[in-house]
């Protein structure tokens, strides 16, 4: 891995690789408790436009390689190089500036799904506080081509037949990009909304584990928009729900689709959001959760 190549990881990206998630999102701010030394405040930030961080407990900040000399305690490149590497283990490393195009690109090739087995996956999925019987309930090991190169992930299928991608430095779809939708054998008043299919698991290992959202029952329906450019896909499908349970982020598009919702089916539609609301999303909240507990 060159320097070069080191600086097109997103920060937010490769600080949850090492088990480092944000305690708020301000806009394209994201704050965390130091990953460089101990706080009770939140003093460290990753703007995401300029994929540079701040320190303002030790008044550091910088790129990722600068992150990584003070992370690994050294100054030798080749070994911080090595360190972010490790990190990273054969998974697409994609340009910031060129991720959109990329991730939805209809170049992929030579698709092959099976079995979650990948110890990567598995350990990207634990860093990610889900449980991982329930992440293989749900996806699966996903490999593809991206130009001569060969690449994996956790795939999520939608009901066109494409799937969501994820692995700790990708996201992306293999069109078609669709929504998602879990339906139950027998016909249910109720259905939860979520933006992505990592909340959709967190909401679900969350039961599991007792942590919140006592009243509703995992048996339900459940619809994940995987976009919220894709709600007016889901508009149709709520129809006859007498609840329709909206877990949507905690930033302006969640809050703008969640408003739409409201629009089209009224008082049926139940906020969640403030089950989570000092949190980006669900996600955000059971990491936070599980590292307390820790």
């Amino acid at each position: 891995m060159t320097i070069e190549q080191a600086k097109q990881i997103r920060l937010e990206d490769f600080l949850q690789s090492l088990g480092h998630t944000p305690v708020r999102q301000r806009g394209n701010k994201l704050w965390y408790h130091s990953p460089l030394h101990s706080e009770s405040t939140p003093s460290f930030k990753v703007n995401t436009n300029r994929n540079q961080w701040y320190d303002f407990g030790i008044g550091r900040g910088g790129s990722i390689i600068d992150f990584a000399i003070l992370y690994y305690h050294t100054n030798d490149i080749s070994h911080v190089l090595k360190q972010i590497e490790r990190e990273t283990p054969t998974t697409a490393v994609i340009p910031i500036s060129s991720y959109h195009q990329q991730s939805s690109d209809p170049s992929f090739k030579d698709v092959e799904t099976k079995p979650l087995t990948h110890f990567a996956l598995e350990d990207y999925i634990r860093k990610r506080k889900v449980d991982i019987d329930i992440c293989r309930q749900h996806c699966n090991e996903t490999h593809y081509s991206l130009g001569d190169k060969r690449y994996f992930a956790i795939g999520f299928p939608n009901k066109s037949g494409g799937s969501e991608l994820r692995n700790p430095f990708f996201k992306g779809c293999i069109p078609p990009k669709d929504i998602s939708v879990i339906r139950r054998e027998q016909h249910h008043s109720e259905c939860s909304i979520f933006e992505g299919f990592m909340d959709y698991l967190s909401f679900l290992t969350m039961k599991k584990r007792g942590y919140a959202y006592g009243r509703l029952s995992e048996d339900q329906d459940f619809i994940i928009l995987n976009s919220v450019t894709n709600l007016p896909k889901a508009i149709p499908l709520l129809e006859g729900y007498d609840h329709i349970y909206s877990f949507l982020d905690n930033d302006h598009a969640g809050r703008e689709t969640h408003a739409k919702l409201v629009e089209a089916y009224g008082d049926n539609v139940v906020s969640m959001s403030e089950h989570f609301d000092d949190f980006k999303d669900v996600n955000d909240l059971l990491c936070w959760i599980e590292n307390k507990h820790e």
